[in-house]
Order: structure tokens, then sequence, then C-alpha cells
């Protein structure tokens, strides 16, 4: 009796045993498939199809402000306003005032700041892009339209329509970051290379 006691038991624990490595070498076989995020788009450097001038930060009084370097078109003239902490590139031509000619509007925030996007103002479209000589991280958003009277006075009546704003942020996170809003008329190939020349020198 004890030795058909023992056998059953011998047994039992060999065909448990077998049934665990069963499972295990079922287990390992098993494979998981993963979905790769999608990969962030990079603006590509564009041909440039137009005569362009170069702002360097290491030639210009606003330097300290803005050390980037960029090239614009060269019927485009800069300035710098002070109250917005922000560089204007305006056509030459026409009767209006420098902001009523602006064109692109680049401004400065200090990395504390969480967005560029204006308060109280809504983001319609946005995606994450790479940008500039640097491949710097970068998020292009359009803005939905507001009342003209919401705008400083300094600013260009133009930034209260739809418009396109790209946050561009250096690599390393304690740095100042910039934002390039874009008035709606502008060619897209104007500012694609504009953006894609970009370079941060500090």
């Amino acid at each position: 009796m004890k030795k058909i006691l023992f056998l059953t038991l011998l047994l039992f624990s060999l065909g448990f045993g077998c049934s665990k490595s069963r499972e295990a070498t079922d287990s390992s076989n098993v494979s998981v498939k993963t979905t790769p995020p999608d990969p962030v788009p990079v603006v590509k450097i564009e041909p440039v199809s137009f005569q362009t001038r170069t702002f360097d930060a290491g030639k210009r009084s606003e330097g300290k402000s803005f050390p980037l370097r960029f090239v614009y078109p060269e019927e485009w003239e800069m300035e710098y306003i002070p109250s917005l902490r922000a560089i204007n590139l305006f056509v030459k031509q026409g009767a209006s005032s420098t902001r009523d000619r602006a064109r692109i509007i680049i401004r400065v925030h200090a990395s504390s700041e969480a967005s560029s996007v204006p308060r109280g103002r809504n983001v319609v479209t946005s995606e994450q892009l790479v940008l500039g000589k640097g491949k710097y991280a970068a998020r292009k958003n359009t803005l939905e339209s507001i009342d003209k009277k919401v705008l400083a006075a300094e600013e260009p009546k133009w930034l209260s329509q739809t418009h396109q704003l790209t946050e561009i942020r250096p690599k390393e996170s304690r740095k100042p970051f910039y934002s390039v809003a874009v008035h709606p008329d502008v060619d897209r190939n104007i500012v694609n290379v504009m953006l894609s020349s970009l370079e941060i020198l500090k």
C-alpha cells in the first residue's frame, strides 16, 4: 500500500512539473506587438527662391535679447520693439506705419513661461515639429481670431486674425525660448526658409 501511494505521488509531481515546463515554454513563445510612436515631422531646408539678408545677433544691438541667426527677404526691414521684447520684420514699401507693414513678429519668452500662446487665445490646430539648424523642438499653433481691442497698442492689428504662431525651444530648458508669429498672407516658402535657417547662438 505504501509503495502504491509513493508511486502515485511521484507520478503526480512529475506530471505537474512537466505541465509547468510546458507553460513556461508556451509563454516564452508569446510575441507582444508594439506600435512605435509617430515620428515628429522635421522642417526640411527649403531651396531659396528669393534674395535674402541675414539677421546675425553678433552684429546687432538686440543680440543680447535675441541670440539668433536666420535669413529673411532682402526687401524686408527689421526693427526692435522694446515694449514687446520683439523683433518686427516688415516690408519696406507702404505709407502706413512699420507695425502695419509687419510680416513676422519674433518674441523672446522666459523659460518659466509655460507657453507662448497669449492668455485667452484659443488654439485651432497644433503640431509638433523639429526645425532649424540645431534641430530644435518646436510647436506650430494656429490661433483663432479675436477682437482687435484685446491687442496692445504696439502690436500689429493682424495679430487679431487667425494666424500661425511657432514656438521654438533651445535644447537647454533653462534658457529663454522664442515664438514666431506670421502674417496670414506671407508666402509659405518664405516662412519655411526662415525657420529652417534658424540658429540659436547661445
